[in-house]
């Protein structure tokens, strides 16, 4: 995992997704998500036709790699799904690199598991 100080929140969660490849059927993706105490690593991968993805995690900071809170999870589909729409109006660019920050949902709100 790389250093992650520069890219570290102090409140909600960065989500920066790197392109790994790239074909006519699946698109990859190295996903890291950067929380104040802990970051994740997982793969991404989209189906170049469909928009459908699975991801995998791959690493964690949190020992004993506490498992990734669902409004995050939930996030990066979101990311992804949105990654596959620019891409297929653009001819089928993907784009190399996508960084965004998204704060925590209050607790007892929707999103908030």
């Amino acid at each position: 995992m790389h250093t992650a100080e520069p890219f570290q929140p102090h409140h909600g969660a960065r989500f920066e997704l790197l392109r790994k490849s790239a074909d006519a059927e699946t698109v990859r993706y190295q996903a890291n998500i950067y929380f104040p105490l802990v970051t994740y690593q997982l793969d991404v991968q989209i189906d170049a036709a469909k928009g459908d993805c699975k991801i995998a995690p791959l690493a964690s900071s949190a020992s004993g790699h506490a498992e990734l809170e669902p409004w995050a999870m939930k996030h990066l589909q979101a990311l992804a799904k949105q990654l596959y729409r620019a891409a297929k109006a653009e001819g089928g660019a993907w784009q190399r690199r996508l960084m965004r920050w998204r704060g925590a949902p209050a607790a007892g709100t929707a999103g908030a598991e």
